[in-house]
């Protein structure tokens, strides 16, 4: 296995976040903040646009199930190591898919790259939190797309599912619009 030479000087940035829920909703801070800076980048539009090209124009929900059938081909779920959270920027894994490569990323990853493709066409975006365990403890962290005035979920973590799919029931949630 080989690392892209042309990624070895990708810089990273740590950044102290907090700690308990605290850290979780600074992270989604840091994470609306990355779609806002990536929906604004050319490299970023261009491939949105490439992803829908095919898509009739105005068809909205054909245009977000195009994102969503891209990220879920191309980009593997893998978990971020215990006690570490990457933030994967969507240029960063866009360049990894243009070299051939299959990048992997974690749910945050994941939605980041897609609310950041649609909100660089024109989609309004935002993230869900939830928990599944009785602590109500934050583990999952997926898209939302609107289409038609209606909020749809965007989790492209399984590629066994579909766009408008979510996992429940869910014992907490915590909803927030990328603008």
């Amino acid at each position: 296995m080989s690392i892209s030479s042309k990624l070895q000087g990708v810089p990273i940035k740590k950044v102290f976040l907090g700690y308990g829920e605290n850290a979780i909703l600074n992270t989604v801070d840091e994470i609306k903040r990355v779609i806002r800076e990536s929906a604004y980048n050319p490299y970023v539009r261009r491939w949105a646009e490439q992803i829908v090209e095919e898509v009739k124009p105005n068809d909205k929900y054909g245009e977000a199930r195009a994102v969503y059938d891209f990220i879920t081909t191309h980009v593997r779920y893998t978990k971020d190591p215990k006690g570490m959270e990457f933030i994967q920027t969507p240029p960063l894994l866009l360049q990894m898919i243009e070299q051939g490569e299959i990048p992997k990323g974690d749910c945050d990853d994941i939605a980041t790259l897609a609310m950041s493709l649609l909100k660089s066409i024109g989609f309004d975006v935002g993230l869900k939190i939830t928990s599944y365990n009785a602590k109500g403890t934050f583990q999952h962290i997926y898209g939302l797309v609107k289409i038609k005035d209606k909020w749809v979920p965007f989790d492209g973590v399984r590629r066994d599912k579909h766009l408008g799919w979510e996992a429940k029931p869910h014992v907490r949630a915590l909803e927030t619009p990328v603008r």
